[in-house]
């Protein structure tokens, strides 16, 4: 089994006969400047808004995941049409050499402890809203992307 990335909706088809992952991007999206010094800004900007805004402290596990998840999002534009959890914990995991529950669980955890300890404070409702509980991943990590792109 594979992860495909594709814009070929050939490639798609096939993948699919194949039971492959497929991540299909969409054309319009806008990618993030390739600018070295943009991309450092990106990192601080998702580490500040991780740690700052949404309470996520960088001993956690799930901190490193999720920086490199929603990185991973604003670089590959289309990631709204892609299935969080089956499209990109796999790529996820393969990055860091962790099983694919292992960065579900840390994921989790951190969203949890960062709503328990900031769920009230004016920066994470900005970002989410008033939430009664914790989001889930996919609706926390998608947000967070679209959060971003509307601030870089």
């Amino acid at each position: 089994m594979y992860i495909i990335v594709t814009k070929d909706l050939k490639l798609v088809e096939q993948a699919a006969k194949n039971n492959d992952y497929v991540l299909k991007l969409k054309e319009e999206s806008i990618p993030l400047p390739n600018n070295p010094h943009d991309s450092k800004n990106v990192d601080n900007l998702i580490s500040n808004v991780l740690i700052k805004e949404l309470g996520i402290k960088p001993t956690l596990k799930g901190f490193k995941y999720l920086t490199f998840l929603i990185k991973y999002c604003l670089d590959n534009p289309g990631f709204e049409e892609m299935h969080i959890i089956n499209g990109l914990y796999p790529i996820c995991s393969s990055e860091f050499n962790v099983t694919i529950e292992g960065v579900g669980k840390a994921i989790r955890n951190s969203i949890m402890i960062g709503f328990k300890t900031n769920g009230h404070n004016k920066e994470y409702i900005n970002v989410f809203g008033n939430m009664k509980k914790s989001p889930t991943c996919s609706l926390f990590i998608k947000t967070v992307v679209l959060y971003l792109r509307q601030n870089i």
